[in-house]
């Protein structure tokens, strides 16, 4: 079984901000770093069907693509059997 997992793209402000948190940011710089999150991570992630495009070109049949919130994540899994 394997997992990948990515940034949600277009992840909550809510969810990035615990993500930040989670992370051990200083709740003293929340704006800065919740615009630069924002800007550089959220902006490199992927939405789920970046995930099925990535499944598709590695020929990964039966693949999985999760939405998660908190943290913002989209995952992509598949069993071997």
């Amino acid at each position: 079984r394997y997992f990948v997992a990515e940034v949600h793209r277009s992840g909550a402000d809510a969810g990035s901000q615990e993500f930040l948190r989670s992370l051990g940011v200083p709740t003293v710089l929340p704006l800065p770093a919740s615009t630069l999150f924002r800007k550089f991570v959220l902006g490199a992630g992927w939405r789920p069907d970046d995930a099925d495009g990535v499944a598709t070109s590695l020929g990964l049949a039966n693949s999985e693509v999760v939405s998660l919130s908190n943290p913002p994540l989209v995952v992509l899994t598949r069993t071997k059997r």
